[in-house]
Parts: structure tokens; sequence; C-alpha cells
């Protein structure tokens, strides 16, 4: 004689017995299985929410003074260069840094290079800016320095883009181009090891405006 019939009556039995515990199981079953969809949806798709975020701040960002491409000309407005003839240059008898800058959201490469990536273009003017910007020089090369078309570079730039000291960088933005020769890598441990600082001259010609985003003084 078969004990199937005997199985399935026991089975039958633990199942219909205890209607209170058979709903504690299946929601014990619920709640596993909406943990496990939850923890593999986020192992799964973090990383492209993430950036698909970061991408979206990053052009809500791209609107302001730094980038100001004509589509976005009512956000393009800048402050006045002569602004920074009138910060005070000494305090107490002593020197006062104060350094304009005008941010563009440019495209960078090492010269000689076909593939240009995006990065932040600093123009700057004034004087200390080592001082009113934190960090370190870990290369620098005083006699490239004088160069008219010099610039700095952070490091993680650096890195990225495979330049020392004395390398050229091809910068460009909306058509418009430029070149500088690099005389310094400057390590700071913040944003600023991501950009590359030239003459304000140079960020105005690739923006294509006058004027400056902000600038920064100590007293």
């Amino acid at each position: 004689m078969s004990d199937s019939p005997m199985f399935w009556r026991i089975v039958r039995r633990l199942i219909t017995a205890n209607y209170g515990r058979l709903f504690v199981i299946l929601l014990a079953l619920g709640a596993g299985a909406a943990i496990t969809a939850a923890l593999l949806n986020l192992q799964i798709d973090a990383k492209r929410r993430l950036t698909t975020e970061f991408r979206a701040l990053g052009s809500e960002r791209d609107r302001g003074p730094a980038r100001c491409e004509r589509k976005f000309w009512r956000w393009c407005v800048t402050l006045e260069q002569g602004l920074l003839a009138e910060l005070p240059s000494e305090n107490a008898g002593k020197p006062v840094p104060a350094v304009a800058f005008l941010y563009v959201i440019g495209e960078v490469a090492k010269a000689g290079e076909i593939h240009h990536q995006p990065a932040v273009i600093a123009g700057t003017e004034g004087q200390g800016l080592t001082q009113v910007r934190p960090g370190r020089r870990t290369e620098y090369s005083a006699e490239l320095e004088k160069d008219a078309a010099g610039c700095e570079i952070g490091a993680k730039a650096a890195a990225q883009f495979k330049v020392h000291a004395g390398d050229s960088l091809h910068l460009r933005n909306l058509g418009r181009e430029a070149a500088c020769k690099v005389f310094a890598v400057v390590a700071t441990g913040g944003a600023e090891d991501t950009q590359i600082f030239t003459k304000l001259a140079v960020a105005q010609a690739l923006a294509d405006l006058p004027g400056v985003s902000a600038w920064c003084n100590s007293v």
C-alpha cells in the first residue's frame, strides 16, 4: 500500500491545523523575499542611479558662471574684473593676497593627444594664489612660471592626463582653443586637485566672457 495518501494527509494537517502559525510562516517568507529583492536592487542598480544623479547635479552646476554657454546666457553673470583692484593690497603693513577666478568647464588633453576629457579650467589673476589656495607644489619650475602661457595642474588631473612640469596641454571649449605649458603640479587634497589653473585671459577667451566668477582675499 502506498504511503502517499498518509504523507499528504500529514502535510495538510500541518498546514491547516494552526492558521496562526501558517500566517507567521507566510509573513516571514514574504519579508525575506522583500529584503532579498531590495538588497539585489541596491547592489545592481545603486551605481547606475548614483552616476545618473551626479551627472544631473553636474549639469546644474554647469549652468553657473563657470560654464557660461550661450544657450544658458541667463546664468552667465560675471563680476567686474575691476573689483579686484579695489581690494586692499596691504593690511597692517603686510601684503594681502587677493586673487580673481573665472571657472570654465572645458575639455583638456595632453599636447599631441587626440582624446579630450572634461575638466575645470580656472583662470586666475592677482597676487598670492598659493596663499589663498591650499596645498603644496609637488613639481615646480620657476623658469616655466615666467612663460606667458604657463599654467598649474592639480595632482589628480596631472595623473589623469599623464603630464608633468614642462609638458603642454591643449584646452578647448565650444570651438575655442588655447594651449598652456605646465610649470607646477599642485596637491591640495581638495577639489583643486582636479583643476587646471591658467592665466585669467586664457579662461576668458575660452568662455568668451569678460569679468570673473569670484575673487578670494585673505586679510
